[in-house]
Formats: structure tokens, sequence, C-alpha cells
């Protein structure tokens, strides 16, 4: 079975890039010459599968640099319409890669008791799943491009005749002003914490206010969680903290508010206060929650100081004088999620802490 698995991935990949490659070909035409066009496939082949993780720069960029010199190389069009083709296709290829990576890693570890590394831990079960999770993944890969193709066939054929030379560079811009935007707030924090004058820091300190103003909230499926996820966004940002959220748990309307403010609030209290004893460049806080199966699932993560006190069953301990009060943080999480017939874990190793909740979902009457 598992060999199988991987035929079908290995089809799938395939047959992936040359849908891509279609797709990529009708938005801007390759140059002329059958060889040509035959190498130019093969080149796209080694970029096209390309995962890139978070805050990894260079990997950021050197797959840019060699998408950049493929389609100046083997397609036709002017600099402009290439510039535009790269800054459209390379960000939604990397994406589609780490999100299918992503997504179905989630779903193996959420129905599994598998450790993190592959290894001795594994039961033929376990790899199985994997090698399973790992093939659907690739085919769900090529079904979201296929269906890019069927929806965007003639848009993309078209849109090189109706674009103007000044429309493709107003494209270009907006493209890239959202591109930067992240890190232009980083900067900003760099330009705050710097040796310059007082004036320099607090013009920065106020065009990261003015910045954080126009920033979209998180919309969760519960109007109770918005307001939370934007207050512990706010006080992240107040302790330069880099705060993302991913969550959407509608369909969790039978969890009340207060058990709601109780396992999200406290864990990312938590988080918060973790990170502020860290060096500002290792701060940073990941929240995800959405419906996996039939459970709602809630991992919050955050990067921590080595060797942080923890008990037998490997359960966080505050070192806060007021332990005994403290304490109620995450043994309430439990509580609450025990009272939906959930379960509450939490893991340290490697410098980082991930707490992790699971609720089975309600069924409708």
């Amino acid at each position: 079975m598992i060999a199988l698995c991987d035929f079908l991935t290995w089809l799938f990949s395939w047959v992936y890039r040359i849908v891509f490659f279609w797709i990529l070909h009708t938005f801007i035409p390759l140059r002329k010459g059958i060889p040509l066009r035959i190498l130019a496939f093969f080149a796209s082949s080694m970029f096209t599968s390309v995962i890139v993780y978070l805050n990894d720069l260079p990997n950021i960029l050197l797959p840019l640099f060699a998408f950049f010199l493929y389609v100046c190389i083997f397609h036709q069009g002017k600099m402009t319409e290439k510039i535009t083709t790269v800054l459209i296709f390379y960000p939604i290829m990397i994406s589609v890669n780490f999100l299918m990576q992503n997504v179905f890693s989630q779903i193996f570890f959420a129905v599994t008791n598998a450790p993190a590394e592959p290894g001795p831990g594994w039961t033929d079960t376990d790899w199985l799943l994997s090698s399973a999770l790992y093939t659907l993944s690739h085919l769900t890969r090529l079904l979201f491009w296929i269906g890019t193709s069927r929806f965007l066939k003639e848009p993309l054929h078209q849109i090189r005749f109706n674009l103007s030379a000044k429309m493709w560079m107003i494209v270009d811009s907006i493209i890239t002003v959202s591109a930067v935007y992240h890190d232009m707030k980083n900067h900003l924090l760099v330009l705050e914490g710097s040796q310059g004058t007082e004036a320099t820091r607090q013009m920065a300190q106020e065009l990261r206010a003015q910045i954080a103003d126009y920033e979209d909230y998180i919309h969760t499926g519960n109007d109770f969680l918005d307001i939370i996820i934007k207050d512990k966004a706010e006080k992240a940002r107040e302790k330069h903290i880099d705060f993302s959220a991913a969550i959407d748990i509608g369909g969790a309307d039978f969890i009340e508010p207060l058990d709601i403010s109780t396992l999200f609030g406290n864990g990312i209290d938590n988080a918060i206060e973790a990170s502020g004893k860290l060096p500002e460049e290792q701060r940073v806080i990941e929240v995800k929650a959405g419906r996996v199966n039939d459970f709602i699932s809630i991992l919050i993560e955050n990067n921590c100081v080595e060797g942080q006190a923890a008990d037998k069953a490997g359960k966080h301990r505050t070192t806060k004088a007021d332990s005994f009060l403290h304490g109620f943080g995450i043994a309430n999480m439990e509580k609450t999620a025990e009272k939906y017939g959930g379960t509450c874990t939490t893991r340290q190793e490697d410098g980082k802490f991930t707490l992790k909740i699971l609720i089975p979902l309600r069924k409708k009457s």
C-alpha cells in the first residue's frame, strides 16, 4: 500500500508540473522552438515544488531569483509583464506548496500519537497514514491548479492585451507594496530600538502605530473570540512579539463565551509572558485553530527559555512567586476542555512550548 501511495505521489507531482507549466505559458507566452520549450518545462519543474518556511529569507529569495531568471530566459514579453508574472505566480506557488504540507501534517498529528520526528517510535499504521496523507496533499494541490486553469483560462490569455504599460506598472506596485508590508513593520521596530536620536525613535513609533490602525481584524467565526484575539494581538505588538493567528472556529457556538476566554485567553497570556523573557528576535507566537475532522483543534506555540521548569508529566510550571494562583491557568484550560469531552496537552522541547486542545464537535439534533 505504501508503494502504491509513493507511485501516486510521483504521478500527481508530474501532472501538477505539466498543469502549472501550461497555466504559466498561457499567461505569458514561451519563446519559439521545440527544444527550447522542452528545456523550459524541465527548468520550471525544478522550482514548482519548492516549500518555503516562515522567516527563512534565503529560501525565499533564491527560488524567487531562479523563477525570475527562468521567466526572462524562456518567455516572451516586456519586462513589466515578466515582473508581474513573477509577483503573481511565485507567491501563489509557494503558498499552496506550504499550505498543503502544513494542513496535512496537522491532520496527521491530530489523529495519531506519533513522535514529531519519523523514526523507531512510529508504528506501521503511522507510516501508512503518513504516506496516504502525503499522497492526498499532492492530489489536492493538483486539483487546485486544475481548477485554476479552468476558471482563469480566458482571463489569463486576454490580460496581456488589455493592460497598457502604465497599468502593468500599477499592478506591479500594488503587489510589491503588499509583499514588503510585513518587512516595513519589522524595519520600524529596528528603528525604535536603535541608538539613533529620540526624534527618530518617536517617528518610527508613530508610523508603526498608524500602520497598525489599517490592519484587518482577524475574523475567527466567533464574535467574542474576535475581541479576545484583537486584544491579545495588541498586547503582543506592544511587547514587540511576532504574533500570528489563523483561526476559523465556525460551528463551535456550543462553547460558552467564558470558556472561549479560558481556552484562548489563558493560553495566549502564558505565551506572551514566556516570550517577554526572550530577546526580541526570538519572540514568536503562533495560534492556529479550526475544524479537523469532527474536532475543534486549538494549537498555541511560542518560543521559551530552555530549562523552564516542568512537572513529571511534562506540563508547564510557572516561575511566578504566586505560582499557586497562576498555576490554575492550565488547570482551568484542562477542566474546560474536559467539560466538552476534550483534552488539553502541553509539550516543551527544543526551546518551544506547545499547547494543544482538542474538543469534539457536537452533532446537531
